[in-house]
């Protein structure tokens, strides 16, 4: 039976704290897990990244409690916290917001550090991570 994405958090031990605005959540250890879309990468010197903010769609628009704890999120991988994207695929990558049509419930992928890209910071991916070696319930 497939996850919701809301489950899949729930399983890693870091459950929403909203499930309709929330972009990721983090663990009692710290550890930090991030939604991002499959289309929004980039490759630099032979690395992988993915955006984790789109700081241009979020100007001026007022209070945005998602990308205000993207930001939180952000915040505490700066000062070392561990992270994980959980890689989603949009319905309509040209629709605003973006509905996920599906994600990998399968695995993770590590993120090595994060990088300041055109404005936007941009996560690489180091490693891909079984979800069962890292999930605290089945």
């Amino acid at each position: 039976m497939a996850l919701s994405p809301s489950a899949l958090f729930v399983r890693l031990g870091a459950p929403l704290k909203n499930m309709m605005w929330s972009w990721g959540a983090q663990r009692d250890d710290g550890t930090i897990f991030l939604r991002a879309w499959s289309d929004e990468y980039c490759k630099r010197d032979g690395r992988t990244f993915f955006r984790l903010v789109n700081r241009k769609a979020y100007e001026g628009i007022g209070q945005n409690h998602g990308y205000n704890e993207r930001l939180q999120h952000l915040d505490k991988l700066s000062i070392g916290a561990s992270g994980y994207i959980v890689m989603c695929t949009a319905v309509d990558a040209s629709q605003e917001p973006r509905e996920i049509k599906s994600f990998d419930e399968r695995q993770v992928f590590k993120i090595g550090g994060i990088e300041l890209i055109d404005g936007d910071e941009w996560a690489e991916v180091v490693d891909r991570v079984n979800i069962k070696s890292i999930a605290v319930s089945s």
